[in-house]
């Protein structure tokens, strides 16, 4: 065990210094190392997950009064994303995704992409070895695929980018409810 620890430290001190003199290349890739980093690794995905572009010169106290954060110029530029999101769910998973965006949810449409998510039964590497029964890969490209939907469909109707009971918001809380633990 100690071995692993070592390894552990040290893969976390790469992710540290890509984190400090390359948050642009973190920020980018944040879906493909996030695909492979296991859900154990808490500290090296929350670092991943921090990274913000270099553009951005600094980040607004989330604790300042009365803070609009879609009033934010920050907040109007989308961050590059490396990878084809659209190509990394299933054509068909994508057709039926667009229908429930769409407006058109139906308990079939629901059931089958709940079933694309599901996969055999398989151990996650990492600290723990975890026991995993979703498709943690395919779940994080839907929510982005999801909402950059969202944004571009509140952009084109000049809409607040959040839409509490719009179909992409009811398609995330379904998942969430559903898939358990594991999928949220």
């Amino acid at each position: 065990m100690d071995v692993v620890r070592q390894y552990y430290k040290g893969i976390l001190r790469i992710v540290i210094v890509l984190h400090h003199d390359f948050p642009d290349f973190i920020a980018e890739h944040h879906r493909l190392i996030c695909d492979v980093v296991p859900a154990s690794c808490t500290q090296i995905r929350n670092l991943v997950l921090s990274a913000f572009p270099s553009s951005i010169n600094d980040l607004p106290d989330p604790f300042t009064q009365g803070l609009k954060i879609d009033k934010l110029s920050e907040m109007a530029i989308s961050p590059p994303i490396a990878g084809d999101i659209a190509a990394s769910i299933p054509e068909y998973l994508r057709h039926t995704i667009d229908e429930c965006l769409a407006g058109e949810t139906t308990s079939d449409s629901l059931d089958s992409i709940m079933d694309a998510l599901k996969t055999e039964y398989r151990e996650e590497f990492g600290l723990s070895f975890t026991s995993v029964f979703t498709n943690v890969e395919l779940i994080n490209a839907m929510v982005l695929y999801i909402a950059m939907h969202a944004i571009s469909h509140a952009e084109k109707n000049g809409e607040a980018a959040f839409q509490a009971k719009s179909p992409h918001a009811e398609l995330l809380l379904h998942l969430t409810v559903n898939l358990g633990p594991e999928g949220e």
